[in-house]
């Protein structure tokens, strides 16, 4: 007989920012999992005492005697299909190593003295009969939710393991969000860098200027026109500046960089902060509600204004300057 084995642990990257909401239908997730895990090892524990009863009564005991044989060792029945006490938790992780665990996220919410606390990662875990399951968010890089869930019966994994992954996937960030965490920092150093160099130079090509260099083809405009009376006393001006070096260290008066010198410049600026400035996990308990809220309106800021920055000031001009060399 053929069968299939489906993996039943999944670990997505972040940045995950989970609100109240999400954590509402995580607990109800759950505990229909929990249910389901608590109805499996109800039923093991049926079949075990059945065929304990069959067992009894093939060995000579009448119905009455093995049921009450089997009344008085139902409780080592089940501590042999439920070798420890059902169990389910949540545990939030908060700074200092502290740890603080209720029996969901809506009982943790209601924990008025963690108002100004801040949950970094959590850890979900139910267990009942063989059956277990965990689901965890993690505080380090990269970041993910990590799901795992561990039984013999491999339908119920994978109906239990399917009910955490389809909550996961509904709130899961996009792709360029997890590229963005990953390679956002380094990106942004790299960008900065490079920037600061062409910036720096185009900044001092645009306000400094070579005075010799300016005076010595003045000069030569001079000679093409041919010295004479008129203009024998700016010759000679000229020759005592060249040779003198006069306001070689100066500035040309009014050559400043442009506004689109100055535009570009933020728009570098504003996409090196934005790359460097990924939100990182929150957990939308406690204080971390504002938390939340602020990464969404970071990510909404970028995903809009990014896209409508680089197509005004990079691609359009340049199809401008397309059609006008056309």
């Amino acid at each position: 007989m053929v069968s299939i084995s489906y993996p039943t642990q999944l670990q997505i990257p972040g940045p995950w920012l989970i609100d109240e909401k999400n954590m509402k239908e995580l607990d109800a997730v759950v505990d229909d999992c929990f249910a389901k895990m608590q109805a499996e090892a109800d039923r093991r524990a049926s079949v075990t005492i059945d065929e304990w009863t069959r067992k009894a009564i093939a060995d000579g005991k009448s119905q009455e005697e093995a049921s009450k044989m089997i009344e008085e060792m139902r409780a080592e029945i089940e501590r042999g299909i439920r070798w420890k006490p059902d169990d389910r938790a949540v545990t939030a992780y908060l700074s200092g190593g502290r740890s603080v665990s209720g029996k969901n996220f809506g009982e943790l919410a209601t924990l008025s003295k963690l108002r100004e606390e801040m949950a970094r990662a959590f850890l979900i875990s139910a267990r009942a009969g063989e059956t277990k399951l965990q689901v965890s968010l993690d505080s380090s890089y990269p970041q993910g939710l990590t799901i795992d869930v561990s039984c013999d019966d491999d339908d119920l994994a994978q109906a239990l393991f399917g009910k955490l992954q389809n909550w996961a996937l509904d709130i899961a960030p996009p792709k360029w969000q997890r590229i963005w965490l990953a390679w956002g920092a380094l990106a942004a150093l790299m960008a900065g860098m490079f920037a600061a160099t062409i910036f720096g130079v185009i900044f001092a090509a645009s306000i400094s200027r070579t005075p010799s260099g300016d005076l010595k083809q003045e000069a030569r405009t001079l000679l093409k026109q041919g010295v004479n009376s008129s203009n024998q006393i700016h010759a000679l001006e000229l020759l005592l500046a060249i040779e003198s070096g006069y306001d070689s260290n100066q500035y040309t008066p009014g050559h400043v960089p442009s506004a689109r010198y100055w535009a570009t410049l933020c728009l570098i600026t504003f996409l090196i902060v934005g790359l460097a400035t990924c939100p990182k996990n929150a957990l939308g308990l406690w204080k971390g509600r504002d938390k939340v809220k602020r990464g969404r309106t970071w990510i909404k800021i970028l995903s809009v204004s990014t896209p409508l920055l680089i197509v005004t000031r990079v691609i359009f001009p340049w199809f401008v300057r397309l059609l006008a060399g056309q």
